[in-house]
């Protein structure tokens, strides 16, 4: 059961980052902007 859970923990989830408001600095940083927002599709919440 807790390899389950930890497994878990490593997987990548696609994740809207509220600090960035502007797409000009969101493509900068070679992230995807979308639906007016910076989405970071490598986010690992463990990190």
């Amino acid at each position: 059961m807790m390899s389950y859970v930890l497994a878990g923990c490593n997987t990548i989830h696609p994740t809207s980052i509220p600090g960035i408001k502007d797409q000009e600095r969101c493509q900068k940083n070679g992230k995807v902007w979308r639906n007016d927002k910076y989405w970071d599709y490598q986010h690992n919440p463990s990190l």
